[in-house]
């Protein structure tokens, strides 16, 4: 697992009762690979309706927008952004 679906599955692993954690952590999984195949899906229709160029430069402004949603999420001090479930960093 990388990226947000750990972030959901320690969060979960801190909130769903233990006799559910398999089924909580299976879906986690289930979903995130079902969200990277429909990513890897639509970056493909992306760089077969534009140039290669053109593909390559929307993938990075879509990552550098996630990259800038993430960051915010995690600086905003609602803790949402702490696996733990435990209040975030401030400074």
């Amino acid at each position: 697992m990388i990226g947000i679906e750990l972030g959901v599955a320690s969060t979960l692993q801190a909130r769903v009762p233990e006799k559910d954690l398999g089924s909580a952590t299976a879906f986690v999984s289930t979903t995130g690979r079902a969200a990277g195949l429909g990513a890897v899906l639509a970056a493909g229709w992306l760089f077969d309706a534009l140039s290669p160029g053109a593909g390559f430069l929307s993938l990075a402004v879509l990552l550098t927008a996630a990259a800038a949603f993430y960051l915010v999420l995690a600086t905003s001090g609602t803790g949402r952004a702490s696996p733990s479930g435990g209040p975030s960093r401030k400074a």
